[in-house]
């Protein structure tokens, strides 16, 4: 007997809240970021209804250059990756490894 699928748009979401810890090597003004976080995976099922959520751990890891511009400002050029680690809901639920990464451009007053 045939069977018969329909698909939606359903989006996956990522989020994290943390504490973001940076410390700078002087003079040559390059960075290291480490940010630990809470992290939310969660899935919309294209309607307005949340299909789940799962609550798990992530960190952030940056290394950047900065070159003054200013009395007071720093321009630069960041390369970063995060992961996040979640758990999906029920009993023989399977967990999430989301990895990430990107360049970012930075701008610092001190």
């Amino acid at each position: 007997m045939p069977s018969s699928t329909s698909t939606d748009s359903s989006t996956v979401a990522l989020g994290g809240f943390g504490l973001n810890v940076t410390h700078y090597f002087m003079p040559a003004n390059v960075f290291l970021t480490l940010t630990p976080s809470a992290t939310v995976l969660g899935v919309d099922k294209g309607n307005g209804s949340i299909g789940w959520r799962a609550i798990g751990f992530g960190m952030r890891v940056a290394v950047g250059k900065e070159w003054w511009v200013g009395d007071h400002w720093g321009l630069g050029v960041v390369a970063q990756g995060f992961l996040a680690i979640n758990r999906d809901q029920g009993a023989s639920a399977p967990t999430w490894w989301t990895l990430g990464g990107g360049i970012l451009f930075s701008a610092t007053h001190n």
